[in-house]
């Protein structure tokens, strides 16, 4: 039987910031970034349902804020998540 992914609302992220670290719902990562932190991003994520640890790949592309998602933005082949200033 295979599990199928949940539902984006139901996504947790924790991202390791300097201050600890952090865990917020991946819609939230979605719309604020990085902010004035432009090289955090998430390390992992995990369904808020069951707990269940997910892959990374549940996060889209350039939402994941890794070297290849911010270099695929800047060659405009991915749209830009955040404003410019996030790069």
């Amino acid at each position: 039987m295979q599990q199928r992914t949940p539902d984006i609302d139901q996504i947790m992220v924790i991202i390791e910031h300097p201050h600890g670290t952090i865990e917020a719902p991946l819609t939230e990562w979605m719309r604020i970034g990085p902010s004035s932190r432009p090289l955090l991003r998430p390390r992992a994520a995990y369904d808020q349902r069951t707990g269940a640890s997910l892959p990374l790949s549940v996060i889209p592309l350039q939402y994941r804020n890794t070297f290849l998602s911010r270099l695929l933005v800047r060659l405009k082949v991915l749209p830009t998540p955040w404003p410019i200033n996030h790069d």
